[in-house]
């Protein structure tokens, strides 16, 4: 069975796959339905159900709980909850003299052969559920030896059951509590800092992720495009926090956005309930976890390298059909992020510090000038001697952007930073960019640091209606999860993710640095397009992932179809319709690094050495883009481009006027009035075979063309030939 992967939930969870026990300790209570067992003294528990519990099973490994009492009672599952329909008995599991303690174990739970029969669906929409309150989460699970057994991790005081995903459940309908991020660009436009104990502004960023650090503020809205109907009103709430915390939900004077300022450690729930126009309410919750960053005194480590992320275990496939535990942390160590501190080692200045370690954060909310909050020991905890910081370099395990610089911090200090444990394990990182922006957003003036950025990627998968959910290349294109699933070779939908993403930074950059790709790409060189005449290899460099959503996705030319996006065929001279061969040459397929040559290409600017472009969008007002090709290709062509306008020599106008010519004379021959929208099949207009197949190709090279949407700047030859053909084709009817 295809493995399945949502959420972990605890380090103890990785700890089960480091050690084994197969110790027993267990008694029955006088009910056939309740089971009482008890932990050993080396910390394990293995229990296997026979009777009324037959084919259910649960074992703990060091769970450092000796001689606690498991118990478990068996009663009637949910029939339907957070779009899963129960296909077991649930499992009712309590630690009867362990108030406010979790503990992890493996879970097998038998499933009822007959109901899943019924349902018709694929073994891969099977999960083990957990039920905590009004919160179901899914664990990792696989398929026993068994076929009707479920095995998996989860974590309990909890209700557990097998159940499976309804086949049509679009996760933007079901989720509208949003944690929103703040860029490191948007904090220093507002002069949003601190000052640390050098001075040094800190700029207070939010990444929009639900771990963090004690006096790190979270910001809540609305995700109003995940909802049925125009918003009324909305009632925010803390439903539970840690006792001895004083937080409280404040505006922020944007629409409905609240903030939350998090002081203890321990889990904040926020609930929203929403009214709508169309009557209807609804209500949801989101916890928020603030915990310090992990460390082991004994080993000078963070544990992610320590215990599972290295490669060590290799068990379970993620969604993406990707080892879970592949080697996250060799790769790392060697990238961009894991080098990040070496840049900065000598460096007096700690502003470099925000962004070049972990966990960097001088909350000086009362302005007293001291940390509010120094338990918390993120890098900047450490240092003593704020005169010379580079002679002092703060806490060791936070040199560098760690794991938890962009998963959030996982860990409680009893005392002092030697000794602690885990709270939570930071969710599988967001799609978004929000994390990404509280550094790379950056507008400092030191080499290399500015960046400009747009989040039109970001913003791709927000369409008028859900088919890009629906279909399968949009979905491939159009969403993070669908990229990514595209480029693992995964078969997802929708309905597998609880969260669907845009195009965010973390889709097209590793940022472990796996790939081993210039500017950790999560791919580039190889690229093909789909023809009639066969597959056309192109080596397309770091813009290969621009190939893969850029281009039609269509078996090229397939007349009768509405090609869509076809930026690579253009580019590259090939696909469209070409009557017997046609002059297919461009000279801007010569540019360097093809799309990103242009789209993403960096500027000398004032005192700063590189401006990095995230923009994508050739506007025709770019003063600075205009400048650097009239620097560069058009200072040798003795003709330079107008400083406000790309309209090189006209011919983007020209073109532009070719594609309306064309479209009024697909209309007079089709026999429809001027100005009629272009068909991309005209077999329903009654009209003589030759004229109709002359139609359906002319039709298929006016969207080639149009939907490339660069005027021809793309390629401006095969524009405008593609086009004459087809005008010369349509004089002949």
């Amino acid at each position: 069975m295809k493995l399945k992967i949502l959420v972990l939930f605890s380090v103890f969870i990785l700890a089960f796959g480091c050690s084994r026990s197969d110790s027993t300790d267990s008694s029955t209570s006088g009910s056939t339905s309740v089971k009482e067992l008890t932990i050993s003294e080396n910390g394990d528990l293995s229990y296997e159900g026979s009777g009324e519990f037959a084919g259910f099973s649960i074992e703990i490994n060091n769970s450092n709980q000796p001689g606690a009492k498991v118990r478990i009672e068996k009663k009637d599952a949910p029939g339907s909850k957070g779009g899963y329909q129960a296909l077991s008995d649930a499992y009712d599991i309590t630690l009867p003299d362990l108030s406010g303690k979790n503990l992890t174990a493996s879970i097998s739970i038998p499933y009822n052969e007959t109901l899943f029969q019924r349902a018709g669906i694929s073994e891969n929409r099977i999960a083990l559920l957990t039920l905590k309150g009004d919160s179901l989460n899914t664990s990792y699970t696989q398929q026993s030896g068994n076929d009707n057994i479920i095995t998996g991790y989860t974590y309990f005081p909890s209700t557990v059951y097998t159940g499976y995903k309804k086949e049509v459940v679009l996760p933007e309908a079901k989720r509208f509590i949003k944690l929103k991020s703040y860029s490191y660009n948007s904090a220093v436009s507002d002069a949003d800092y601190f000052l640390d104990n050098a001075s040094s502004e800190i700029y207070d960023t939010v990444g929009g992720i639900p771990n963090v650090q004690p006096y790190e503020r979270v910001l809540l809205s609305i995700d109003e495009s995940a909802l049925s109907s125009s918003l009324v009103s909305v009632d925010w709430s803390i439903v539970s926090k840690p006792s001895d915390s004083s937080a409280f939900l404040q505006s922020t004077g944007i629409g409905y956005e609240r903030q939350l300022i998090p002081e203890e450690f321990g889990k904040y729930e926020i609930s929203a309930n929403v009214t709508l126009t169309d009557g209807s309410s609804k209500s949801e919750r989101i916890t928020i976890n603030a915990t310090g960053y992990s460390f082991n005194s004994e080993t000078a480590n963070f544990e992610c390298d320590s215990q599972c992320h290295n490669g060590s275990l290799i068990i379970w496939n993620d969604k993406y059909n990707r080892d879970m535990l592949r080697d996250i942390v060799g790769p790392w160590s060697s990238s961009a992020h894991g080098t990040a501190f070496q840049s900065v080692n000598t460096e007096t200045d700690t502003l470099c510090f925000d962004c070049h370690t972990t966990g960097y954060f001088y909350p000086d909310r009362n302005h007293n000038g001291e940390d509010d909050f120094p338990k918390a020991y993120g890098y900047d905890d450490l240092i003593s001697n704020w005169d010379i910081p580079e002679t002092d370099q703060g806490n060791a395990h936070s040199r560098g952007v760690t794991c938890e610089a962009c998963h959030g911090p996982s860990y409680v200090y009893d005392n002092g930073v030697n000794s602690g444990t885990f709270a939570a394990h930071p969710q599988s990182f967001s799609l978004d960019s929000g994390v990404c922006l509280k550094c790379h957003g950056s507008v400092s003036e030191a080499s290399g640091h500015v960046f400009k950025y747009k989040d039109i990627h970001d913003q791709s998968h927000k369409v008028t209606n859900t088919s890009f959910l629906e279909n399968k290349k949009c979905f491939s294109c159009h969403t993070g999860q669908g990229y990514l699933s595209k480029l693992e070779n995964a078969d997802t939908s929708a309905a597998d993710f609880k969260k669907i993403s845009g195009i965010g930074c973390p889709v097209c950059h590793d940022p472990h640095g796996g790939s081993g790709n210039d500017y950790q790409l999560r791919k580039s060189g190889q690229s093909t397009i789909n023809l009639d005449s066969g597959d056309k290899n192109i080596d397309s460099g770091i813009a290969a992932m621009c190939y893969d959503c850029h281009s039609s996705g269509l078996s090229l030319p397939e007349v009768g179809a509405k090609p869509h996006n076809t930026q690579a065929e253009m580019l590259e001279g090939v696909g469209g319709y070409e009557y017997g061969g046609i002059d297919n040459t461009s000279v801007h397929f010569y540019t360097t690094d093809k799309c990103v040559g242009c789209h993403m290409m960096t500027l000398a600017k004032s005192s700063f050495d590189n401006v990095t472009n995230h923009e994508f969008s050739m506007q025709y007002s770019v003063d600075a883009r205009i400048e650097r090709c009239n620097n560069s290709c058009h200072t040798t062509t003795g003709y330079n481009i107008p400083a406000t306008e790309y309209d090189y020599k006209g011919r983007l106008t020209e073109i532009s006027g070719m594609l309306v010519d064309l479209k009024n004379a697909i209309n007079t021959k089709a026999e429809l009035p001027t100005g009629t929208a272009v068909k991309s099949d005209y077999s329903s207009q009654g009209l003589p075979a030759g004229l109709t197949d002359a139609l359906n190709k002319a039709a298929y090279n006016y969207f080639f063309v149009k939907n490339d949407r660069s005027s021809g700047a793309h390629n401006y030859k095969y524009a405008k030939v593609l086009m004459q053909a087809s005008l010369d084709n349509l004089s002949g009817y």
